[in-house]
């Protein structure tokens, strides 16, 4: 008696997974199982495991091209009564300074205006509008190496421009300062003498008659005296060490 035939059976596909990406080509799949085995008298089950289906509703991954967007400069923290400064919005009576910040609003995206591309188009003269006290030019950070400056400043009591007020005098000397020695580098020579070096820099440059730094940026010393080769004496050889000696008279003779 020949054995009933039974062919392979496919099992239910599983739902379609998530897009395989949030952005640009992505896919979704769904999976099945072989639900019966055939026997030797059946015919395997026929068909995919698995079914791939393109996601067609995601966005593009390309980004938008904006330029950045950098906010307006807050107002100078001064005020003005009958036409003087008050004092107290400079850091100093005399030959101070006062600052203003802004922030970016947003960052470029794609091939965009970088923020320092935005700030170097700028104009670099800042003034006060609706105010009585003297404008002036304000000193703006540089935009380094493309990044836009978020602080601004300038010269106070006076303004850049302007002269002192009387209660101030001429400007202060200001002595050259230099910065501490730093740590002495490595020797050139780990033995019969090398040289090693350490260094300082001006972190102050003198100004308004002020003294200016007096003496080296550089020092230079000795160092690795030991010797290369270590010198060994050794005992001379006894047979190496013998000398002659002759008998003139003899005894006995």
């Amino acid at each position: 008696m020949h054995p009933q035939r039974k062919d392979g059976l496919w099992g239910a596909w599983t739902q379609w997974s998530k897009c395989s990406a949030t952005c640009g080509g992505a896919f979704r799949v769904r999976h099945r199982d072989v639900m019966q085995r055939p026997n030797t008298c059946g015919k395997p089950a026929i068909g995919l495991e698995d079914e791939y289906h393109m996601c067609h509703d995601v966005v593009s991954c390309t980004p938008s091209e904006e330029d950045c967007e950098l906010a307006e400069w807050a107002e100078w923290p001064l005020a003005c009564v009958h036409e003087v400064q008050l004092l107290s919005a400079c850091s100093c009576d005399c030959f101070g300074v006062k600052e203003r910040h802004r922030r970016i609003l947003r960052f470029a995206t794609g091939d965009g205006k970088s923020c320092g591309a935005v700030a170097d188009e700028e104009v670099t003269l800042a003034q006060h509008p609706g105010l009585k006290c003297t404008s002036g030019y304000a000193r703006r950070l540089v935009n380094f190496e493309g990044f836009a400056a978020l602080e601004e400043i300038s010269a106070c009591n006076p303004l850049a421009g302007d002269m002192p007020p009387p209660h101030c005098g001429p400007l202060p000397k200001r002595p050259c300062d230099f910065s501490p020695w730093g740590e002495w580098g490595e020797c050139s020579a780990t033995c019969d003498g090398g040289m090693q070096e350490r260094a300082r820099h001006i972190r102050t440059p003198n100004s308004h008659d002020g003294a200016p730094c007096e003496g080296p940026l550089a020092q230079i010393q000795g160092c690795g005296f030991g010797d290369c080769v270590q010198r060994v004496c050794k005992d001379c050889d006894s047979a190496q060490a013998r000398r002659a000696r002759v008998c003139k008279a003899c005894p006995g003779s």
